[in-house]
């Protein structure tokens, strides 16, 4: 079988980037058999880094006498990975630790999802990752080598267009494919955004191109960077790990995630695989939750990526908020709840006892005439903004965080980090979608008056 492609993109608002496949095959029915079924294969494919196909349909063309494959997929304008990286090296920046560890944690869950669906990508390389906001990527352009079948073709495209095939794995190279392929792309991937700050792209390509055949390039480099920035370590040890020549050497998307390091940039990306199989026993839980304030923030801290075991902490510390020392670790306890909140985001219940709790601290700091600017930093307000764009239907939640909102909103500095973070939109939507609740447009009203009084009194 071959497959030609046409790749349109289609007027703005339009459903999305149409891919054509064209069928031709000796033998016609089991070639269109098996692309029909990988075509479906990926029309089921739904995950938040995965650029989704939305419809598919075959038809004819009398002129040339011939069958294509129509499937329409999900289109963004944000631009993709590969000008991230342009951009960088053209200024010869660092990508940040945090935009590699979200990356790798993204990444990390799509391949997980889709080898658990024996779906392979099989051409994985940065302009074949979209970014849908800074932090924020998604896998694209599955069909045309996923749906190859032509290994002749294959080999004549490697050699035409090298360069292109730089992040292929030296099995991928030989038209053979499987789960570990994927992996090595990733590390290719990462590899190469470690190195754009002072590595050019022939030096790059050269570089992934050696290291096929010999990983000894890989070793030189890796130590150079860690010279110059010893937090590179574990990204480091786990890029070793993915560029290894033998498929059989290599870990598989499952391997990764149980390594610490993957599992905390999973729990950055908000994975559910970072929960995986982290529970702690309820009896051992409530034995070492008996003690005071400070025990149950050394017990959050240590057990940080355990859903269960935040959970149980946080009402802990409701309880302890009423004794007489509380009003020491005022200042340490939003951090951690807040982190809580954020690295379980998708657990609705450990949210609204986060939020209750929120509020009696500050509640209680207000009343102690402590400054706000102490209690909430930055990455605070951004936990609350996430926690309420996640859950935007949940009303009793969104009443809870417009209130928080509009206390800690007094504070010039929070005022402007809620300004920058876009919360205007935000607040104008919550307003709208629920003009019934007295609290809600209270405290939305509250947070707006706050912002506009901060920016005359920045202005003056």
């Amino acid at each position: 079988m071959e497959s030609y492609t046409v790749l349109e993109q289609l007027e703005p608002g339009a459903l999305g980037t149409m891919l054509v496949v064209e069928l031709k095959t000796e033998k016609e029915g089991a070639g269109r058999k098996y692309v029909l079924k990988q075509a479906m294969d990926l029309l089921k494919l739904q995950h938040p880094n995965i650029c989704i196909y939305k419809e598919l349909f075959i038809t004819w063309d009398n002129k040339i006498s011939s069958l294509f494959l129509c499937l329409v997929m999900q289109h963004s304008s944000q631009g993709d990975l590969s000008s991230l990286i342009k951009a960088k090296r053209k200024k010869r920046e660092k990508v940040e630790d945090m935009v590699l560890q979200k990356f790798l944690g993204q990444m990390m869950d799509a391949l997980f999802y889709i080898h658990k669906q024996n779906v392979f990508h099989r051409n994985l390389k940065p302009s074949n990752i979209l970014l849908t906001d800074e932090v924020s990527f998604m896998l694209c352009d599955f069909s045309v080598d996923t749906l190859m079948t032509d290994e002749m073709k294959w080999k004549i495209r490697v050699e035409e267009d090298p360069d292109s095939k730089s992040w292929m794995s030296p099995e991928a190279l030989c038209f053979s494919f499987s789960e570990k392929s994927d992996i090595w792309s990733l590390g290719c991937i990462l590899l190469d955004m470690m190195t754009c700050f002072f590595l050019n792209v022939k030096e790059t390509n050269s570089l992934l191109r050696d290291i096929r055949k010999d990983t000894s390039s890989l070793e030189r480099v890796l130590t150079l960077m860690q010279k110059g920035n010893k937090d590179t370590l574990p990204l480091s040890q786990i890029l070793l790990m993915m560029l290894q020549i033998q498929p059989s050497m290599r870990p598989s998307a499952k391997d990764l995630v149980d390594i610490p390091y993957v599992m905390e940039c999973l729990a950055l990306a908000g994975s559910s695989l970072s929960k995986q199989e982290k529970t702690l026993p309820s009896a051992i839980l409530d034995v070492l939750l008996e003690g005071g304030i400070g025990s149950v923030l050394e017990f959050m801290q240590t057990y940080w990526d355990i859903e269960q075991a935040q959970a149980k902490a946080i009402k802990r510390l409701a309880s302890l908020l009423g004794e007489e020392n509380a009003l020491m670790y005022l200042l340490e306890l939003l951090d951690p709840v807040t982190c809580a909140m954020r690295t379980h985001i998708d657990s609705l219940e450990l949210q609204l006892d986060g939020c209750r709790l929120l509020l009696d601290i500050i509640g209680q700091a207000l009343q102690q005439n402590v400054d706000v600017e102490m209690l909430v930093g930055e990455e605070g307000i951004n936990s609350l903004l996430k926690t309420m764009r996640t859950y935007s239907e949940n009303e009793e939640l969104l009443s809870m965080i417009c209130t928080l909102l509009m206390m800690i909103s007094a504070s010039e500095m929070a005022a402007e980090a809620l300004r920058k973070a876009g919360v205007i939109t935000d607040v104008l939507s919550i307003i709208s979608n629920f003009p019934q609740n007295r609290q809600i447009c209270l405290s939305c009203s509250g947070i707006l008056w706050s912002l506009a009084v901060n920016v005359e009194t920045g202005s003056g």
